[in-house]
């Protein structure tokens, strides 16, 4: 993963199927400020949740550096977490029961917790 991604430990929460989409999203922050880092990111209510260092940039790019991470939540919910092929949101009643998997990865994970 790129050094723009900050601490590799911050992406513990994630699945490996998003890393190339926070890849993407640290490549298009860089570009429009160099100093544009993720901090962390996880999942949130089955989607990407993306967090950066506000700080480090001036504040003229804070909507452009949003729009990427948006953009980015957005793809998240349409790619399985596990693996990156085409998925959706599903899951139990609660919005701490929400995932993003794909058909053969949610048969694989039967009796695992996410």
């Amino acid at each position: 993963m790129s050094e723009r991604l900050g601490d590799p430990r911050a992406w513990t929460e994630i699945g490996e199927g998003w890393y190339p989409l926070l890849d993407r999203c640290a490549a298009e922050m860089a570009a429009i400020n160099p100093d544009a880092v993720i901090e962390r990111a996880k999942q949130k209510f089955g989607s990407l949740h993306v967090q950066w260092d506000e700080q480090a940039v001036d504040h003229s790019d804070w909507d452009a550096i949003d729009a990427v991470i948006a953009l980015t939540e957005e793809a998240s919910k349409r790619a399985c977490e596990r693996c990156g092929g085409p998925s959706h949101i599903s899951g139990g009643p609660s919005v701490h029961s929400l995932s993003t998997f794909c058909d053969s990865c949610r048969d694989g994970r039967a009796g695992r917790r996410q």
